[in-house]
């Protein structure tokens, strides 16, 4: 539900009262949040949002033809609620943790953070248990750098290094055809015993 009214400028200002959707996830505003509409676009002030176990608090978001600005972080977000495109025999019950400064005006900054809270992986009768695992996303005049680590309870690591340059194509972000890309990967494996299992499988010996 909203409340509010139109000012001298035929802009619509007042605040979201309440918001409750159930399909295709249980999502509702945990307090009201002040809302703004106008023809120069949409701007929303704080506003705290759960889904199930995870929260979410959003410091503000204003959207314009030409640009686009949002921060907040967020807890307890199950990694199903992502929509990864998993294979069938892997399960977790991850839960992360992140949060996230945008500003995509005529050119791209900001930074997305991402970690591991609790939870594991599933797959056939392994799982796997994370002691540590973060992803860092961040963005400098178009140029957009990731850094991705995870550490295994099992002593086992991994490090991910992206950067690549991003360009506004009309009101989408792409990676053009020309763009320079480097990725470098580290890591370590304590036993190869757990990954038989998973070999096996995906070779159907």
């Amino acid at each position: 539900s909203l409340a509010g009214g139109l000012d001298r400028e035929m802009a619509w200002q007042g605040t979201l009262e309440q918001l409750k959707l159930d399909k295709p996830r249980t999502f509702r505003l945990e307090a009201p949040a002040s809302l703004k509409i106008s023809r120069s676009g949409l701007k929303i002030g704080q506003a705290h949002l759960s889904a199930g176990k995870a929260q979410f608090h959003l410091d503000g978001f204003d959207l314009t033809p030409s640009e686009m600005r949002t921060a907040g972080h967020f807890n307890g977000l199950p990694v199903a609620m992502l929509g990864l495109p998993l294979r069938r025999d892997l399960h977790s019950d991850e839960l992360l943790g992140g949060d996230w400064d945008i500003a995509a005006t005529d050119t791209l900054n900001g930074h997305l953070k991402i970690w591991h809270e609790s939870g594991t992986w599933t797959v056939e009768n392994l799982t796997l248990t994370p002691t540590h695992a973060s992803l860092d996303v961040t963005a400098r005049n178009n140029r957009v750098e990731a850094k991705a680590d995870l550490s295994l309870k099992n002593g086992s690591t991994l490090d991910l290094q992206f950067a690549t340059q991003v360009a506004r194509d009309a009101q989408a972000w792409t990676i053009p055809a020309a763009s320079p890309l480097s990725l470098k990967a580290t890591g370590r494996v304590t036993s190869l015993d757990w990954l038989g299992p998973l070999l096996l499988k995906d070779l159907d010996i």
